[in-house]
């Protein structure tokens, strides 16, 4: 841009575009001037969806009673929005302070957004919630994996699993996390998630899309 120039709204618009996809999801993908082209922010946006997948396979297991395709795709297009508004209001939110450097270079932005506007009362209520929200997500995401594990054992005819043995189960799922948790948010997001995310979308969405997609076609419709 010329000296004294002034970047247009459509400039600031796109600025603003890049720097989302790049700082939050990849930074690797950002060239010499900072700027991220729409292949490699549709790209990102393919990753953030390997994120979410995560979820999926412990909880597949408790579908049984979705019979019909009009059920089954209710339930995705619900749950695609439950997904992606969150992200979409995060988004606007970091916007409303780009390109302050205290909120975009913040391991944690929301804290420092929530600071701002609300003191520490607000940090005080935020801190509840996601400690709320941590042990709920981690108590249902344990209790899949061990309903999975058990549908699994009965499937192959063999004995359910001890009270015993579920506890230490849980008990490793438990440290596992610890452990991973030493990592930091950055380092784990930024390694572990995404190298988790491409595992989930070549395993499981790549044979869903195509193998699934062609099955389901395929067979009756049960409306």
């Amino acid at each position: 841009m010329p000296p004294g120039a002034t970047p247009s709204n459509a400039s600031r618009r796109s600025d603003r575009r890049c720097f989302t996809a790049a700082t939050w999801f990849s930074p690797a993908l950002q060239d010499g001037g900072g700027s991220v082209s729409w292949t490699a922010a549709f790209g990102i946006g393919v990753l953030y969806v390997g994120y979410n997948l995560a979820t999926l396979p412990a909880t597949f297991f408790t579908l049984d009673r979705q019979t019909r395709r009009r059920e089954a795709v209710g339930a995705g297009l619900v749950a695609g929005v439950m997904a992606t508004v969150p992200f979409l209001l995060t988004y606007l939110a970091i916007m409303g302070y780009y390109p302050d450097a205290e909120v975009t270079g913040a391991a944690v932005p929301w804290l420092v957004m929530l600071r701002r506007v609300g003191g520490g009362a607000l940090l005080t209520v935020f801190a509840l919630v996601i400690f709320w929200t941590l042990v709920e997500t981690s108590t249902g995401m344990i209790h899949a994996i061990v309903d999975r594990i058990a549908v699994n054992i009965a499937e192959n005819s063999r004995p359910p699993m001890t009270r015993g043995q579920v506890g230490v189960l849980t008990i490793g799922v438990l440290v596992l996390a610890a452990v991973l948790s030493r990592l930091g948010l950055i380092d784990l997001v930024a390694r572990g998630y995404t190298a988790m995310a491409y595992g989930f979308l070549l395993l499981f969405a790549l044979p869903l899309s195509t193998v699934g997609l062609a099955r389901i076609l395929a067979a009756p419709s049960r409306r």
